[in-house]
């Protein structure tokens, strides 16, 4: 229940950053916010998945292990999710960036 909660989150994040993509508007910071949120809840996901599977969700048996590996290095791909956790502090401590739905 928990994955699929924090993957519908993931899929509306992404949505709406589309949406303001194809609104003609800058996603930049709705990028960054994506790129830290899909992949820590993937890596998360993927946890949980190999702790239900036990020992043999660490063995090649399964996916599970090498998804997590890809996962790992896209945590750190386009820029380091602390990075990009600096730039979103950083607009709002400005005053760029306000919360809420579709600022």
């Amino acid at each position: 229940a928990d994955s699929y909660m924090e993957l519908h989150a993931a899929r509306l994040m992404t949505y709406e950053t589309a949406w303001k993509e194809d609104q003609g508007r800058d996603p930049r910071i709705e990028a960054s916010e994506v790129k830290c949120m899909a992949t820590e809840m993937a890596f998360r996901v993927l946890d949980r998945a190999i702790q239900v599977h036990g020992g043999i969700g660490l063995t090649k048996d399964l996916p599970l292990e090498r998804w997590f590996r890809e996962i790992r290095v896209l945590r750190i791909g386009e820029g380091p999710n602390e990075i990009h956790r600096w730039v979103l502090a950083r607009s709002l401590l400005r005053g760029q960036i306000f919360p809420g739905f579709m600022s």
